[in-house]
C-alpha cells in the first residue's frame, strides 16, 4: 500500500485544504483539535494548503510505502 500521511499538531485555528483524486478533504481547527490522516494514492496526487491559520502549526506530510517482509 502506498500513500501519504498528513499530520497536524501545535495550537492553531484555520483551515488546512488537502486535495487528492479529485477530492477535497478540509481539516478545520478551533486551537484544540489536531489530526492525523492517511491517504491512499500516488505521491504527486496530494496538494495541501492552508487558509486563515494563526497561532503556531504544525504541518508534517511523509510518504508511506508498505513493504513485505522478505
Amino acid at each position: 500500500m502506498r500513500g501519504a500521511q498528513v499530520e497536524t499538531g501545535g495550537i492553531w485555528k484555520g483551515r488546512v485544504k488537502i486535495k487528492y483524486h479529485g477530492k477535497t478533504l478540509v481539516l478545520t481547527s478551533d486551537g484544540r483539535k489536531n489530526y492525523s490522516w492517511f491517504f491512499e494514492c500516488k505521491e504527486d496526487a496530494l496538494s495541501v494548503t492552508t487558509e486563515g491559520v494563526k497561532g503556531d502549526l504544525l504541518l508534517r506530510i511523509s510518504r508511506v510505502e508498505e513493504r513485505a517482509d522478505v
